[in-house]
């Protein structure tokens, strides 16, 4: 049977609560009796040695064995469960406890007895005599034999023991209690957030990336999984997005030539204009935009996909940078746009293939925007177990809300620039496909107005 969480972990307080209570209280109960016990031995032993000093005190007073006075001492030593017999120096016989009076000996012996058995069932009999010298002005004056349980709990011992017990039932029971109030509270602070995520979590699930968690939480692991939560909400909704604004841009991309060629062709086939070389290398231009949308698409595709594919050498990345810039000489040259080159002559050993569209397509990317009479950096320079390759514009620029999704497939800063650029938004996508690929990295630095720098490190 499956439980909840907070019954669960309710269920596992309270356990662990009422364990660890009875685990205390049975220490210190047992704790509490040791010490208790050693209390009661050292309580006999001092009124042992009480009743030698009343012996040694009645021998000093009367320089001699006052029958009387030893007689007193006895009885009162009896009436607290004391058996005393008093012997002089040669043994002689002064007074004895069961001579005196038998029946009243035994009597104490017996409801002494009978009394820790009632308390302490397992109690195990063990009447002691001791002896002790009897000392007046540093010298022997005779000898006392004291008989007794040494062990021997008196009512009002036992009334204090019961009453500590007591104590400590009831301090384990409200220790319980509170534990298990705390158990309930932490219980509730750590599911409280989980139920939220498990909420959330289901509203994702059902497509509703918008829902975010804004529990506030002192544990690091819910708050890393609260954090983790919104991230994937905000990259699902991000993605979201993309896909639909894929659809629409791939339907936009399309529909205008398809537009063009249909409107050119039916015209032509209704004899409506004549088939000019003018009017057929329009319709041309759009089948080849149109090809071009498509290639880009495969690439893409063949990018992210064989990823491993790799076909690593080593060759001079100085001279096909130098060899690409030329290659767009007319490109930029129409736009009075000055391109710098510090060629470093270093050599890279990657795919020259790939590594050959990551400079095309950064560099034409700078090109298209930067304004006319613009300026454009590149930079090659030997970095860690590699080289690092910047590409700096002095631009439009990228918006701040824009530099985090710049790498994502379809994605424009602005729409409206597609016609002019002739972008399909995929340019950067191929690009960070193929330095991920190679286990390199692609950085965006932009300030909108003021152009962007684009930072690639490529591992050797």
């Amino acid at each position: 049977m499956k439980l909840k969480l907070r019954y669960k972990l309710t269920l596992s307080y309270i356990l662990v609560s009422i364990i660890s209570v009875l685990i205390v209280a049975l220490l210190a109960n047992s704790l509490m009796q040791n010490h208790f016990r050693e209390y009661v031995l050292s309580k006999g032993e001092n009124t042992s040695n009480s009743i030698v000093n009343d012996l040694e005190r009645s021998y000093r007073n009367f320089d001699t064995w006052n029958l009387s006075s030893v007689q007193d001492i006895g009885s009162e030593a009896l009436d607290n469960g004391y058996i005393v017999n008093i012997k002089d120096n040669s043994k002689k016989e002064i007074w004895d406890a069961y001579k005196y009076d038998l029946y009243r000996c035994e009597n104490v012996i017996h409801n002494m007895s009978e009394h820790m058995r009632m308390n302490f069932p397992a109690w195990k009999e063990n009447y002691t005599v001791k002896n002790y010298d009897i000392i007046v002005d540093d010298k022997s004056v005779g000898t006392v034999s004291i008989g007794s349980y040494p062990d021997y709990y008196s009512e009002n011992d036992i009334l204090y023991l019961k009453t500590l017990n007591k104590v400590l039932i009831y301090s384990s029971f409200i220790a319980l209690i509170a534990s298990i109030i705390v158990g309930f509270l932490v219980t509730n602070n750590i599911v409280r957030p989980i139920s939220k995520v498990e909420k959330i979590t289901k509203d994702i699930s059902k497509g509703n990336y918008n829902q975010r968690i804004d529990e506030k939480v002192d544990t690091m692991e819910l708050d890393n999984l609260i954090i983790s939560i919104n991230d994937l909400a905000k990259s699902l909704q991000r993605q979201e997005d993309i896909r639909k604004n894929l659809t629409k841009d791939i339907s936009h991309e399309l529909k205008t030539p398809l537009t063009s060629l249909q409107i050119t062709l039916e015209a032509l086939m209704d004899g409506i204009i004549d088939p000019t070389k003018e009017r057929l290398s329009v319709c041309y231009e759009e089948i080849l935009r149109l090809t071009r949308l498509v290639k880009d698409l495969e690439k893409l595709y063949s990018y992210e996909q064989d990823y491993r594919d790799i076909n690593k050498t080593k060759f001079n990345i100085s001279e096909l940078v130098q060899n690409i810039i030329t290659t767009f000489e007319s490109e930029y040259k129409r736009k009075n746009i000055t391109v710098n080159f510090n060629n470093n002559n270093l050599t890279l050993y990657a795919d020259k293939d790939k590594i050959t569209q990551v400079i095309i397509n950064l560099l034409s990317n700078a090109i298209k925007y930067t304004n006319e009479g613009g300026n454009i950096e590149i930079g090659l320079f030997e970095h860690k177990n590699g080289i690092k390759l910047i590409f700096k514009d002095d631009g439009i620029g990228i918006p701040y809300e824009d530099k985090e999704y710049i790498f994502d497939r379809f994605y424009r800063v602005d729409k409206s620039r597609t016609r002019l650029t002739g972008g399909a938004g995929i340019g950067l996508s191929i690009v960070k496909a193929i330095i991920d690929s190679h286990n390199g990295s692609i950085d965006l630095e932009s300030k909108e107005g003021k152009g962007s720098t684009f930072n690639v490190y490529i591992p050797n």
